[in-house]
């Protein structure tokens, strides 16, 4: 089952889930995609257009890159938000199911 909730709403999360600003041909986007989906995580996925980035994103992340992760606990001031696709995985390897390899 996927586990990303899509929305197109330009409020503020007002849900417990965490918000992924994303953009579906990025590798490193995929890559956080991924990590969150194979944890069992649900996150409200936002696709973006790289070339008309919303307020909203870079209002957490000033460098307008994908993937971000904001993370909605806590207030506005003290929210967490993730920018590195590999430290997004690890993030989900830590708050999802455990993933066993197969070789």
């Amino acid at each position: 089952m996927i586990s990303f909730l899509y929305s197109a709403r330009s409020h503020a999360i007002t849900s417990l889930l965490p918000r992924l600003y994303s953009f579906r041909r990025c590798p490193y986007a995929m890559r956080a995609r991924l990590g969150i989906l194979f944890a069992g995580l649900t996150v409200e996925l936002r696709e973006i257009v790289l070339k008309n980035k919303p307020a909203q994103m870079l209002a957490v992340s000033p460098k307008g890159t994908v993937p971000v992760l904001e993370l909605a606990e806590g207030d506005r001031s003290e929210r967490l938000v993730i920018e590195e696709s590999r430290e997004i995985v690890e993030w989900a390897g830590r708050c999802g199911r455990v993933i066993q390899r197969v070789c």
